[in-house]
């Protein structure tokens, strides 16, 4: 991934407007935002009494995660990471949909195995 979003054939400039080192930041901080952000979006979207003790948002071992708080923290960490490292934010997204259906896909994959996706059961034949 990080080869190919480095290739001078997908831009129309000469180089790349990141480098190695910014997509390891964007990394880091994508997969904080994923876990953080799933988190948060767990408690907000599927159970709010968890603020009624804030310090059971940390209690990971007892599961719930948020796809779409995962996909809001991924989204703060394109931005931040293009304001810090001054990348232009459309050049990141770019990068970030190009890896973005396997990420999704494994999420999808993970779903079946948890058994959340298989839906109700039926006797219509």
């Amino acid at each position: 991934m990080a080869k190919l979003s480095k290739s001078t054939k997908l831009w129309a400039t000469q180089s790349a407007p990141f480098n190695a080192e910014n997509i390891d930041d964007f990394v880091f901080y994508a997969t904080l935002g994923i876990l953080i952000g799933g988190r948060l979006g767990y408690a907000f979207l599927y159970a709010p009494q968890m603020f009624a003790e804030p310090l059971s948002i940390l209690r990971t071992w007892e599961g719930g995660m948020s796809f779409h708080g995962g996909i809001a923290g991924v989204f703060l960490a394109v931005i931040g990471v293009s304001l810090s490292k001054k990348v232009p934010l459309i050049s990141l997204a770019d990068a970030v949909a190009l890896a973005s259906p396997l990420g999704i896909g494994l999420v999808r994959v993970t779903n079946f195995i948890n058994q959340e996706l298989w839906g109700r059961a039926s006797d219509v034949p």
